[in-house]
């Protein structure tokens, strides 16, 4: 009996994840025109937050349109972050076992609760801080005159790392099923991790101390959790013999 490259498990597996990165990217299209919507009182509030710039210009005839376009396909991406993730899971779910397949269910859940939480803080806590440290150097002798395009990529450059981070949790937590990492190994590397976590909050963050301190804080409350959550991964994914 001959066999096809359709009989092939990876092939199959290839041809499903095509599909929902198709099905994925008209989600994210339609959140996107969805968002349109909102875009107007989304960057009032961004030009008028605390420590905001409380105007931006425009250079070019389409600035203001594409900047609006460029915030309208974040907010729609941000938007459509747990629908994609449930539509690569829907790709990969043939090759999960049925635990791992309910487990799947809550990596969506976290994932995505994380991600929003990260870009909240990042919006709402660090960014007021951020702009009213790096505007202050204007002083009263210099103006801002802050271009839309410029003031939007400044917003998306700054947010988007936090979401990123706050995904520490999940990554461990995997990391630690497979057998990869372990809680001990994260314990031991405690030190290690507070230095990186602090090179970090300098890379992301103003050099202001106390914007370092608002992202550091977040950071080294994740690693400690995920220490709690790598060692529950092990116990989980450990033979019932082992954990007795």
């Amino acid at each position: 009996m001959a066999i096809t490259l359709k009989d092939l498990p990876w092939v199959n597996t290839l041809e499903r994840l095509r599909t929902r990165i198709i099905y994925s990217a008209i989600i994210w299209l339609l959140f996107t025109l969805a968002a349109w919507l909102v875009t107007r009182p989304v960057m009032e509030y961004l030009v008028s937050m605390p420590g905001g710039p409380g105007e931006l210009v425009f250079t070019t005839p389409p600035e203001a349109f594409t900047s609006r376009l460029k915030l309208a396909a974040v907010l729609g991406g941000a938007v459509s972050v747990p629908f994609v993730l449930w539509q690569l899971r829907a790709a990969f779910i043939p090759l999960l076992k049925p635990p791992d397949q309910r487990l799947s269910l809550w990596f969506i859940l976290f994932a995505s609760l994380l991600f929003y939480a990260g870009l909240a803080f990042s919006v709402f806590a660090v960014m007021p801080v951020a702009l009213r440290f790096l505007l202050g150097f204007a002083g009263t002798e210099l103006q801002p005159l802050i271009r839309a395009a410029s003031y939007i990529q400044f917003v998306i450059f700054f947010c988007l790392p936090f979401a990123v981070v706050f995904q520490m949790p999940v990554i461990v937590f995997f990391l630690a099923r497979i057998g990869i990492l372990t809680a001990e190994a994260m314990r031991r590397s405690r030190r290690v991790a507070i230095f990186v976590i602090a090179v970090v909050a300098a890379v992301l963050t103003p050099a202001d101390v106390f914007s370092m301190i608002l992202m550091a804080i977040p950071m080294l409350v994740l690693y400690e959790l995920s220490i709690l959550l790598a060692q529950w991964a092990s116990r989980a994914g450990a033979p019932s013999s082992e954990r007795q």
